[in-house]
């Protein structure tokens, strides 16, 4: 299975600044939670507590073109809601005329995420000089992120949606520049010099 190598936070920036709206917004859901594509299409107003839980509650996904549960039951779940997040999308909700965050221009129902990526994230991302994207790219990145932090095992689970850590462990692993420094605090306590030939 080919190798799927995760995107910095970086180079996820550099993709929503060139992206325009509401497909920035759109990676900046997917970039701040990990959320499938399928999920993020299917994303209604009302899946979300701003105010009291600063929660998003995942409850459903939209493949296929047909509008239907969640993956599995965890992938159901309750999501907190960064603070950034939160004011990019009370700032968004101000233009939206419709109960889904991504309404379609055609029937105003949940957009195809093959052909936001093929018509615009694909685009930007060539002509930012951006590796190849897609959107089970950025969930990988998301966890890798996760594992460069604080995060155990079961909360990058949690934070994942998956059944089991098994599951999460196949995604992406720590960025290189956030195990740097274990390896030279390995390379440190070995004291190695380099040997005087006599």
């Amino acid at each position: 299975e080919k190798r799927i190598e995760p995107w910095t936070q970086k180079q996820v920036t550099k993709l929503y600044n060139g992206l325009s709206r509401p497909y920035d917004v759109m990676v900046g859901v997917i970039a701040s939670l990990g959320l499938r594509a399928e999920e993020m299409v299917a994303l209604q107003w009302t899946d979300f507590d701003f105010e009291k839980k600063k929660e998003l509650f995942i409850q459903r996904a939209y493949t296929h073109g047909e509008l239907g549960p969640t993956k599995s039951t965890a992938s159901a779940a309750e999501l907190p809601l960064p603070e950034d997040l939160i004011s990019l999308l009370k700032e968004y909700q101000k233009t939206s005329k419709s109960k889904w965050l991504f309404p379609s221009p055609v029937n105003g129902g949940p957009r195809s995420a093959d052909m936001i990526l093929a018509d615009h994230l694909k685009p930007a991302a060539e002509k930012l000089g951006l590796p190849k994207v897609g959107w089970h790219l950025l969930r990988h990145s998301y966890r890798s992120w996760l594992s460069g932090g604080a995060a155990t095992m079961t909360e990058q689970k949690d934070l994942m949606r998956h059944s089991s850590i098994p599951t999460t462990d196949l995604y992406g692993g720590t960025p290189i520049e956030k195990i740097r420094p274990l390896v030279e605090a390995v390379s440190a306590e070995l004291k190695l010099r380099r040997k005087v030939r006599r």
